[in-house]
């Protein structure tokens, strides 16, 4: 006999997320109707706090290395269906910036490193 109640989904989470990025990709930000998406900048949502700060930390190095120019805008989002309470920050990114591929790959293992010591500081 079926039991509609064991019946599961697999994969809800995938699903979920993508309805979610799909809804973030149309996001506005509350009370001014302006898009969150906008050429020439980074958008990165979030929903707690300490999430914050862990990203600005990374926006922080990324100026150093003049990949991003300008303030980092704090933004509230508008509402969606079913989603509530997300905000995001926001900055410009450096289209005139010349990349020499040393530099860059440097940075990929900076990054790497910096990533994996904090996995590593978490696990503890």
């Amino acid at each position: 006999m079926y039991d509609e109640k064991k019946f599961d989904i697999a994969n809800t989470f995938d699903v979920r997320h993508e309805i979610i990025k799909k809804r973030i990709d149309k996001a506005e930000i509350k009370g001014s109707g302006e898009r969150l998406s906008c050429p020439g900048k980074i958008a990165i949502v979030y929903s707690q706090e300490t999430e914050a700060e862990e990203y600005k930390q990374y926006i922080a190095f990324l100026k150093t290395k003049n990949y991003i120019k300008g303030d980092v805008e704090g933004l509230e989002l508008a509402d969606m269906q079913g989603i509530h309470g997300l905000k995001a920050l926001r900055v410009s990114v450096n289209s005139n910036l010349v990349i020499d591929k040393s530099d860059d790959e440097k940075l990929f293992e900076q990054t790497v490193k910096t990533s994996s010591e904090y996995i590593g500081s978490t696990k503890n």
